[in-house]
């Protein structure tokens, strides 16, 4: 089998949003495969002879001996899964009628491969998002489910089988097209061009804010991100080109990154950047509230760093709220708060630390008090370092 860890995007990596993989689970799969058995038709050199040589052929192509099956199942929906954790055979690519009707041959090879990229990369594993976890995590869980779908297209894109009128990039981002829209070749014509600007107006304005909620990426963020997959090293590294890039590995992923930002509006990351201030801010109050009291120095910092409202809030809860109530305030808000940023990846808990050992610089409280209170909400942050505190500076 190829190294295809080569060519895996980069946020397809379930460890940079610190979760786990899941545990192997055939119990469920070989249910769905019974249901297969009862309700579709599977893909046999005798019954489906084209599309079964297709399967052999994409399969070829990615260089895989494996054991597979495939099925046809009736759907209006134009579709395609991959199957997994089974123990009668590796995987099952299932293609719906709908998607069976609409694409080409050529086409069509390239969504197989695509359903096969996720069985190289053990998609599988990854952690499905649930109504019942904290948004943090869920939002962790639906990025890597966008990131995975990279990730396949890439082996797409590989798998794909040519023809004589187009080029492999076109037949997969006809593909693309075809089966996000549900329009055949007769209305359809494939300009790349006119696809890019769609996306480039989605970004005008300001892109859109619901993507976040998506298991998928927008098309307007796979189509550019397949291309520019095609023109770089690790593209030409993988098929053995003697072509070279300058774009390598890392600059295909950092770019691929920004534009799926910006087409979702960069919602996610103001959603996350929210959450982290909340909490922020109330690890800073139990640092404040060492000396049971509001300095002007101390509602400055908190000016300068969280705006004047945030300040005022913090000033109008000192005032209003009865000293004995305003500790155990304090720490019900902190508790409620690592709740909402419990899925943070490591690195961006570090930097909320950081953040609050700067502001611990302008607290009242005695040294070691603060230093024993920034202790306490490092080992919140699931964070292993001795603390310090920063120097900060202000006006």
């Amino acid at each position: 089998m190829n190294n295809f860890k080569l060519i895996r995007y980069s946020g397809d990596d379930p460890s940079i949003f610190g979760l786990t993989e899941e545990e192997f689970r055939p119990d469920k799969s070989e249910k769905f495969r019974k249901n297969l058995l009862a309700n579709s038709l599977r893909i046999t050199n005798a019954m489906f002879p084209e599309i079964s040589q297709m399967v052999e052929t994409v399969l070829k192509n990615l260089n895989i001996e494996t054991k597979v099956e495939s099925y046809i199942s009736s759907s209006p929906e134009p579709q395609a899964m991959c199957v997994t954790q089974l123990n009668s055979v590796d995987f099952i690519i299932v293609i719906t009628s709908s998607l069976l009707d609409l694409l080409s041959p050529a086409e069509l090879s390239f969504v197989i491969g695509h359903e096969i990229g996720h069985y190289v990369f053990e998609h599988y594993k990854h952690p499905r998002p649930q109504d019942n976890e904290n948004q943090l995590e869920r939002f962790n869980k639906l990025q890597l489910s966008r990131s995975a779908e990279i990730s396949a297209d890439r082996v797409g894109l590989l798998a794909t089988i040519s023809d004589n009128n187009k080029s492999n990039i076109e037949i997969a981002v006809s593909s693309m097209i075809k089966t996000v829209s549900g329009v055949s070749d007769r209305y359809f014509k494939l300009d790349i061009a006119s696809y890019l600007n769609q996306g480039r107006d989605l970004i005008m304005l300001s892109g859109n804010e619901d993507s976040i909620h998506s298991t998928h990426p927008v098309f307007p963020d796979r189509v550019p991100a397949l291309m520019q997959f095609e023109l770089s090293q690790p593209y030409y590294d993988f098929i053995k080109s003697e072509k070279f890039s300058v774009v390598d590995k890392e600059k295909l992923d950092i770019s691929i990154e920004k534009k799926m930002r910006a087409h979702s509006g960069n919602a996610l990351e103001e959603r996350i950047k929210d959450l982290a201030t909340g909490f922020t801010i109330w690890a800073t109050m139990m640092l404040v509230h060492i000396d049971g009291t509001l300095s002007e120095k101390e509602l400055a910092a908190l000016r300068f760093i969280f705006g004047d409202d945030v300040a005022s809030n913090l000033r109008d809860f000192y005032d209003q709220t009865p000293i004995n109530e305003q500790e155990i305030f304090i720490n019900d808000m902190i508790k409620q708060e690592i709740n909402h940023i419990d899925g943070l990846p490591p690195k961006d808990k570090e930097d909320i630390l950081v953040n609050i050992e700067f502001l611990a610089s302008v607290c009242d409280g005695e040294e070691k008090i603060v230093k024993d209170r920034l202790r306490f909400i490092a080992k919140l942050l699931d964070l292993e370092r001795d603390v310090v505190v920063r120097t900060m500076e202000f006006k």
